[in-house]
């Protein structure tokens, strides 16, 4: 993970440029480089340009165009403000000099906060003993089938997914921690790489919960698979498609239990298949940011409020083991459905 959030310094570029160390990370199924991949470039970036005591707030963004993972990102930072308890950075996120990826970024002084605040939060969907308990379970397929993954999850399930009513299975429960190159017991960090990690762990299946929550099918549509796999070179498309198995069996598996008590179950209902699904915007909240360690399990809970118009709106709130609330993340995504009746077959 520190590799996939590490930026630097690109003064051929101009004044306050960076560029991403390493190659971004592009899932099997992704049209580009992986959002959180950006997310935690754009949030490096604009840490390089702050002064020290300062920590990240807040994290508003925007999606425009899909960015390629073998090309060089540029984060181009603009210095809005530096006042005396809060910084403010621009971010535009350039390939081929066109604007990929922006964001607005608020930073504040951690000095001076004193002792007595207004404090509260939600509870954890998932107690620190279940946490503990299952820390060695099974890893989610996607963890699974894609070795360069900079992070793991292990889905479960929450408070919330036993209900008797629809609006009850719009909820998401996932543990997920980033992998770092040294162990979690040594590895500690600072606030702002263990930030930038959580920033990228933000996307890992955020937007896929409302296509979920439908049992529409994305890994197990054929031809959506299809397409992936043909532009793919010879020696790895056999590998891909058995990976995109995986992917559907679980899909599939998981479409299946998602059913309300009650609810009857109509076996002739073509199933729904998206066509394309991406990021439109995504905003972090973050909070408790001291006790941020992204190299131990956190619990995220996702939850979908409205779809509706090619659109859907997905909520966001990260937990550590131990139930201290460190992020609350919005995104709004576009879906395309096919209208196509052969596809479903």
């Amino acid at each position: 993970m520190e590799n996939a959030v590490a930026c630097r310094a690109a003064p051929d570029q101009g004044k306050d440029v960076f560029a991403n160390k390493a190659p971004l990370y592009k899932p099997l199924w992704g049209r580009g480089a992986f959002g959180g991949a950006v997310l935690a470039q754009a949030l490096s970036a604009a840490q390089a340009t702050i002064p020290a005591g300062f920590i990240a707030d807040t994290m508003h963004c925007h999606f425009f165009i899909a960015v390629k993972a073998d090309e060089p990102l540029y984060s181009h930072v603009e210095r809005l403000r530096d006042g005396k308890n809060i910084a403010t950075r621009s971010v535009r996120c350039t390939q081929f000099g066109k604007c990929a990826f922006s964001a607005i970024l608020n930073f504040g002084r951690t000095a001076g906060r004193g002792p007595r605040t207004l404090q509260h939060q939600p509870e954890s969907p998932v107690s620190p003993a279940t946490v503990a308990s299952i820390r060695n379970g099974e890893l989610s397929s996607t963890s699974q089938v894609d070795a360069d993954y900079p992070f793991e999850s292990i889905r479960v399930r929450g408070k919330h997914e036993d209900g008797h009513k629809r609006h009850e299975l719009q909820r998401i429960v996932q543990m997920t921690k980033a992998k770092f190159s040294s162990s979690p017991v040594q590895y500690t960090g600072d606030v702002a790489q263990h930030q930038a990690a959580l920033a990228y762990m933000t996307d890992n299946y955020f937007l896929g919960t409302v296509p979920r929550v439908h049992k529409a099918h994305r890994f197990s549509n054929e031809k959506l698979v299809k397409n992936v796999v043909e532009k793919l070179g010879e020696g790895q498309q056999k590998a891909a498609t058995e990976r995109f198995k995986i992917l559907a069996k679980e899909e599939l598996a998981d479409a299946a239990s998602r059913t309300a008590k009650g609810e009857e179950t109509d076996t002739k209902r073509i199933p729904s298949h998206i066509e394309m699904m991406v990021s439109l915007d995504h905003t972090i909240f973050f909070h408790n940011q001291d006790a941020v360690r992204a190299n131990d399990w956190m619990v995220m809970e996702m939850e979908t409020p409205w779809a509706g118009q090619d659109r859907g709106l997905v909520l966001e709130r990260i937990w550590t083991a131990d139930g201290v609330l460190v992020a609350t993340c919005i995104q709004e995504g576009l879906f395309r459905i096919s209208q196509d009746p052969a596809s479903h077959l």
